[in-house]
């Protein structure tokens, strides 16, 4: 606005530089230059530059703004450059950036602009491309950030718009929908209202905007509101999105009793279709600009163009509150000021890339119908000139807003934040938890299949060695047993006891078929003679009487059979003597004595029954049946019954084990 209360209208002019890209074979594309001022081109190859999960990335990175980017080095900002970049590079190469750069030049001539209008209305997939990061590193700037290079999506429809002549204010009807329903994000309609006259409180002091809101967000109030007055602009803020099902994109409004109400683009074209003077709906709703891959009018702002709005401004990411502030005052007051639509869309990304973001700029998507981007022909009108006192009320509220939208903005964040965290640290949580169970559960299911193993092996053991006994090889079956009792007789399982005792009892079998057979070949005084010298030796090796015996007790036997019986009531006097090497075999780690080790920690190995005996120690059971005791360096123990005295080692594991006890037994 200029000296002595004139409106200023900006009269920029354009030249229009249309760039058509079409399919070719196989799934590859062809990209021309169909208008320009140098002149067409002849077709060349396109094809995108990235795959769909780097575009699924990039979307992800930069499509859901949690913070204010406003340093130049932030990652996001580098990564826009990166993806602008490669995607100017795939676009205009050879010929056609030879001729984009001879049209900039011949327009820069002529003092006008160059309208860039991407034609995809047969390549409707390339919509979802977010074509405003479009980035000339040789000269270090996005495309669509000037005045002189708009960039639009062109879809070209039957009877083309003309410019609707306006005469200050611009009428803006704002429908704000928060139906009530937890599918739905609920939203503050009240502060979404205060915030929009907020930012727009200047434009209608000057008399530049009229601002009105929809008492209720249902299409029957838009009818009533369109059939009653005349409306330049729609702006909506609600929820958004696609319907695959309905191939279209869809509004969430509300409906009579207050709650949601799904309405298609093409539902609420009719009504918009049939009032003449509305030339732009703003759509600030969550994937307001997305497209279906096969129809290039399936989504919201496709659909309503194809309806007959001539401009629609939707949003292709989420955009803050900031940005969404800067925005939305920006370009109404560069319409008010008679800008063409795509140059006041670039003066809008312009507020938000120097005051808000260096992302979010390219958030907001122009589709257009109108060849010119003229939709307005404002007239100039003499308008108050604000005295200073209304002046700074207006900044003031306008500052207040955009203060208050930033510190929202920094709650909502900080809040996400916090949620992220402690969804994080849940989901360490589970997945630790899981690990461990799962650890537990193999180590279950490794036992559970060595103990099966052990079970096979001795079973087929004893199943062969009763093979050998019915053929009457009853050396081999004794060595058979022998083999089975010495793997698995110390075993602290009592179904490998079992089997260990199978072996013995057919050790016996054996042995007695030996000595028939011994009996018929050197009769009974040489069988007599052998029998006592086995007597002698047996008491010269094993004790010093027939009341005392020495027993070697191994760190790797689980179980040593003393040779001793016990009757009950009958008291034995045990004392021990020696080292055992715990998960040692080669003797280098602590041994023990008899006592055991007195670390606690190791207890969890301890055989069951001895859960808090010292780990190691020398024990003791009649035939190896609980209860067991703990003989440790001496004992005198007190048989509970008749049966024969074992001595082992309070380890549930004895394999990897070493040394040895002496015990000496006395009646």
């Amino acid at each position: 606005m200029g000296d002595g209360g004139m409106a200023v209208t900006r009269g920029l002019t354009y030249l229009d530089f249309d760039v058509l890209i079409e399919r070719a074979d196989q799934g590859a594309y062809r990209v021309r230059v169909v208008n320009a001022p140098a002149g067409p081109t002849p077709s060349s190859s396109f094809t995108v530059p990235f795959s769909q999960l780097e575009l699924e990335n990039f979307v992800l990175k930069i499509g859901r703004p949690r913070r204010v980017v406003r340093r130049v080095d932030e990652p996001e900002t580098a990564a826009i450059k990166a993806f602008g970049s490669q995607l100017y590079r795939a676009l205009f190469h050879d010929e056609l950036e030879v001729n984009l750069l001879r049209s900039q030049s011949q327009a820069t001539a002529m003092g006008m602009g160059l309208r860039l209008r991407l034609r995809l209305s047969d390549t409707p997939e390339l919509a979802e491309l977010p074509w405003e990061f479009l980035y000339d590193r040789s000269r270090n700037r996005f495309v669509c950030l000037s005045d002189r290079t708009p960039l639009v999506r062109f879809l070209e429809v039957p009877d083309p718009p003309r410019p609707l002549p306006v005469s200050p204010p611009l009428r803006v009807l704002v429908m704000i929908s928060s139906p009530r329903d937890p599918s739905f994000a609920e939203l503050d309609v009240e502060q979404e209202w205060a915030k929009l006259q907020g930012v727009l409180s200047g434009l209608e002091q000057a008399g530049l905007v009229h601002l009105e809101r929809l008492e209720t967000a249902t299409l029957s109030a838009l009818r009533q509101r369109l059939r009653r007055d005349d409306w330049h602009v729609l702006h909506f803020i609600g929820h958004g999105g696609f319907d695959p099902h309905a191939q279209d994109g869809v509004l969430v409004l509300e409906d009579q009793a207050g709650g949601s109400r799904l309405v298609t683009a093409q539902a609420l074209g009719v009504p918009l279709h049939n009032h003449d003077p509305l030339r732009l709906v703003v759509l600030n709703a969550c994937e307001g600009a997305r497209s279906d891959p096969t129809d290039p009018f399936a989504g919201t702002a496709q659909t309503l163009i194809q309806q007959g709005i001539p401009a629609v401004v939707a949003m292709q990411f989420e955009i803050t509150d900031p940005a969404a502030i800067a925005f939305t005052g920006e370009l109404y007051a560069a319409v008010a000021d008679g800008y063409p639509l795509d140059a006041a869309l670039s003066q809008a990304r312009q507020a938000i890339y120097t005051d808000v973001s260096e992302v979010e700029w390219a958030t907001p998507v122009l589709y257009l119908r109108a060849p010119d981007g003229r939709i307005f022909d404002v007239t100039p009108t003499t308008i108050r000139t604000l005295s200073d006192e209304e002046r700074s009320r207006a900044t003031a509220e306008r500052e207040a807003a955009e203060r208050e939208a930033a510190e929202r903005a920094t709650a909502e964040r900080e809040a996400a934040e916090r949620a992220t965290a402690e969804r994080e640290a849940a989901e360490r949580e589970a997945a630790e938890r899981e690990a461990t169970e799962w650890r537990a559960r193999e180590r279950e299911r490794e036992a559970a299949e060595w103990r099966a193993a052990q079970l096979r092996t001795a079973s087929d053991g004893v199943d062969r060695a009763e093979a050998l006994l019915r053929g009457r090889d009853y050396a081999g079956a004794l060595a058979v047993c022998t083999e089975v009792r010495r793997e698995f007789g110390n075993s602290a399982d009592p179904a490998l006891v079992d089997q260990a005792e199978r072996a013995r009892e057919l050790s016996r079998r054996a042995r007695r078929q030996q000595a028939r057979r011994r009996w018929r070949r050197w009769g009974a005084v040489g069988i007599a003679a052998a029998v006592a010298a086995g007597i002698y030796l047996g008491w010269r090796l094993n004790g010093t009487g027939p009341e005392e015996r020495r027993v070697a007790v191994l760190g790797t036997r689980a179980w040593t059979d003393t040779g001793v019986d016990c009757k009950a009531g009958e008291a034995l006097e045990i004392a021990a003597t020696g080292s055992v090497y715990h998960s040692n075999k080669n003797k280098r780690g602590t041994s023990v004595g008899p006592d055991g080790d007195p670390d606690p920690s190791r207890r969890r190995a301890n055989v069951p029954g001895l859960p808090d005996a010292d780990h190691s120690a020398l024990i003791g059971s009649i035939a190896r049946q609980q209860p067991y005791f703990v003989v440790g360096r001496s004992t005198v123990y007190a048989c509970p019954g008749d049966g024969r005295l074992f001595l082992g080692i309070n380890d549930r594991d004895v394999s990897n084990n070493g040394g040895q006890f002496s015990a000496t037994i006395k009646r």
